[in-house]
């Protein structure tokens, strides 16, 4: 199914965000985490980086 039939499916549809939505949710618990990591939101224990904590 493409990205723009699954936005609408799940409800997303009017919004700009909604291919980014579908693929996070189509992510396993692991890759999700290492995107974190990746995008430097948390560290590889799991704990926010300095720029996320408050």
């Amino acid at each position: 199914m493409a990205a723009a039939e699954e936005a609408e499916k799940s409800g997303y549809a009017d919004s700009p965000w909604a291919y980014i939505v579908e693929n996070i949710r189509k992510m396993t618990p692991e890759e999700f985490r290492e995107s974190l990591v990746q995008a430097g939101i948390v560290d590889q224990n799991g704990e926010l980086t300095p720029t996320y904590r408050r």
